[in-house]
C-alpha cells in the first residue's frame, strides 16, 4: 500500500511540474508585455494602444504562438529563437528564414518607415511584441541544433 501511495504522490508531484512548464509560455508572454506597458512613455503607449485598437500590449504577446497553425505565418516559424555559440550572435549560424534577432530589426524598421497599412502594422506590431518576449523568456536563445531549445529534452 505504502508503495502504490508513493507512485502516486510521484506521478502527481511530476504531472503538476509539466504542467506548470508548459504554462511558462502565455505567462511570460503577459508578464513582459505588462512590464513593457509600465515602462513605456505615455506618447509611446498612446500610439501602440491606437495601432493595437481593441488589444492589450499584454495580450498580444501571445499572438505569434496562437498564429502558429496558419499557413499564412509559416514564413514566421524561425522568429520564435535564434543561435548563439558561447552567447555570441553570428548571423552565418542562424535558420535560412531568419532568426528572433533578425526579425525584431526588420520589424522594427518597418514599423518606422510608416508605410504599412493599418493592419500590417497592428500584425507587425504583435510579432515584434512577441519576438521581444521571447527573447527573454528561457530557452528560445539557444545553441546550434537545438532550435532554440526546442530539442532541449527537460
Amino acid at each position: 500500500m505504502k508503495k502504490i501511495s508513493v507512485l502516486l504522490f510521484t506521478a502527481s508531484y511530476l504531472l503538476f511540474l509539466v504542467s506548470q512548464a508548459s504554462a511558462w509560455g502565455p505567462i511570460g508572454h503577459y508578464t513582459i508585455g505588462q512590464l513593457a506597458e509600465w515602462h513605456m512613455k505615455p506618447t509611446t503607449l498612446e500610439r501602440v494602444n491606437k495601432v493595437l485598437v481593441n488589444e492589450s500590449i499584454a495580450g498580444v504577446g501571445v499572438w505569434m504562438d496562437q498564429i502558429r497553425s496558419d499557413s499564412t505565418y509559416d514564413y514566421t516559424r524561425t522568429w520564435h529563437w535564434l543561435t548563439t555559440v558561447d552567447g555570441v550572435y553570428d548571423p552565418a549560424i542562424q535558420e535560412e528564414t531568419g532568426d528572433a534577432y533578425s526579425a525584431l530589426l526588420t520589424l522594427r524598421e518597418n514599423l518606422k518607415s510608416g508605410k504599412l497599412s493599418p493592419e500590417e502594422e497592428r500584425d507587425q506590431l504583435r510579432m515584434l511584441i512577441h519576438i521581444v518576449g521571447d527573447l527573454h523568456q528561457p530557452l528560445h536563445v539557444g545553441q546550434p541544433g537545438d532550435r532554440g531549445g526546442n530539442d532541449v529534452r527537460v
